[in-house]
């Protein structure tokens, strides 16, 4: 398994129940065995999506993070990526 991360601002100030289940759906039908939006701060989120491997990873990132930004009009300010050891 593959994982990745990225750290959002939140730029219009809000975050709906309605586009975490968008999201949800979206990045499932790419691919992601689970996909996590953690709520830090007032403005501030990170994403931690878990993929089956690197490859499917990168493919649905290219599409989803691009669209994401433009969709929902966020921000991504930091990014992180690897293995899932231990499962």
């Amino acid at each position: 398994m593959y994982a990745t991360s990225a750290d959002w601002k939140v730029n219009d100030g809000t975050w709906s129940t309605d586009q975490e289940k968008t999201m949800t759906a979206k990045m499932k039908s790419l691919g992601a065995l689970h996909w996590f939006f953690i709520h830090t701060g007032d403005d501030t989120g990170r994403s931690v999506v878990v993929w089956p491997d690197k490859e499917t990873a990168h493919a649905g990132l290219t599409t989803v993070r691009d669209e994401a930004a433009a969709e929902i009009g966020n921000t991504i300010t930091a990014t992180c990526e690897g293995e899932v050891n231990g499962f």
